[in-house]
């Protein structure tokens, strides 16, 4: 894939979606359709299959073939979570030289115009000058249309932003579900980590730009739905944790601890929350060894030095278990 390839969708910018998969076959066929039908359209999908044994495999094999907006696809041998897979997806977006990276879950579905507001938001703040942009993120939306508690972007500081251009709110963070990222601050800023695997990948990234001096802002316009089974948020403070899931919950405790800590006074409140989550899973009755489990990977956020861990769009990919692009057939 080269700059050849624009083709006129989006007015000659080029924009790659980037979707990650696991295992969930009819939702990526959702996640497809939906992104094959936008007004204005990205120049590629690239979707990177996280080693799925349920027949997605066979599934993008036929999507390659459909007319349509080209679909890619990256298929990782072994599964890497969220995070693991947008770092392979954008490290690969870029190397297909994308002006723009649109990025998010199987399990999203954009509006028609999604894409549409989200560069039209681009064009305007270029044109208010300022600070470089960064990323857009879009309002995401659960099944009922409320908005989902998971994906809403915020402020992680109180300093005062110069005001943003109409319909947009400026965002230190925001989720990987429907975010456009400019290549310029992929190129300054490096790729997701990887070791994260799944939980505040996003929140992470996003802020990492934002501290960069880029901006960010969520665009009321540009809507998706995430079609999760339950609209919640995640909070340490009520985990439903089972002995099969157990491990899954002690990665996002520690990724939520070790982002938290970055902030002003994080290590000091991120310290005093854990000796208060031990108090609160036990009044609750979590199990000891479940409650032992959490409270060890929230210590290792509250240590973890993960900022080593970032690579640039340039590193090579070579012993991470990641395989060539694909590309899309002739």
């Amino acid at each position: 894939m080269t700059s050849q390839d624009l083709g006129g969708q989006s007015g000659g910018v080029r924009v790659i979606a980037v979707v990650v998969t696991h295992n969930r076959r009819l939702l990526i066929a959702g996640c497809l359709a939906a992104l094959r039908a936008q007004v204005v359209g990205p120049q590629r999908i690239l979707v990177v299959d996280n080693a799925s044994t349920d027949g997605t495999e066979a599934f993008l094999r036929e999507a390659m073939r459909e007319p349509g907006v080209p679909v890619d696809v990256l298929r990782l041998p072994r599964n890497q979570g969220g995070a693991g897979g947008f770092a392979a997806g954008m490290h690969a977006a870029m190397a297909a030289d994308a002006d723009w990276l649109w990025l998010m879950d199987d399990d999203c579905e954009p509006d028609a115009d999604a894409l549409a507001q989200l560069l039209a938001a681009a064009a305007q703040a270029h044109l208010q000058g300022g600070a470089p942009l960064g990323f857009l993120a879009s309002r995401v939306l659960w099944r009922d249309g409320s908005q989902h508690r998971m994906n809403a972007p915020g402020r992680m500081s109180r300093t005062r932003l110069a005001p943003a251009p109409q319909g947009l709110v400026a965002a230190d963070y925001a989720s990987f579900v429907s975010l456009l990222v400019s290549r310029c601050a992929v190129e300054a800023c490096g790729l997701p980590i990887a070791e994260f695997f799944i939980g505040s990948d996003d929140v992470e990234y996003t802020w990492r730009l934002t501290r960069a001096g880029f901006l960010g802002y969520e665009v009321a316009d540009s809507r998706v739905r995430h079609l999760t089974e339950h609209n919640a948020g995640m909070t340490l403070w009520d985990l439903q944790v089972t002995p099969t899931d157990v491990d899954k919950w002690a990665i996002k405790t520690r990724n939520l601890v070790a982002v938290n800590r970055r902030r002003r006074w994080g290590w000091l409140r991120e310290g005093m929350r854990l000796v208060l989550l031990d108090l609160v899973w036990r009044r609750r009755g979590m199990d000891s060894r479940l409650r032992r489990r959490l409270l060890k990977a929230a210590w290792e956020g509250l240590t973890w030095a993960y900022e080593p861990l970032i690579r640039r769009p340039g590193d090579s990919n070579e012993g991470e278990g990641v395989d060539a692009y694909s590309g899309h057939p002739a």
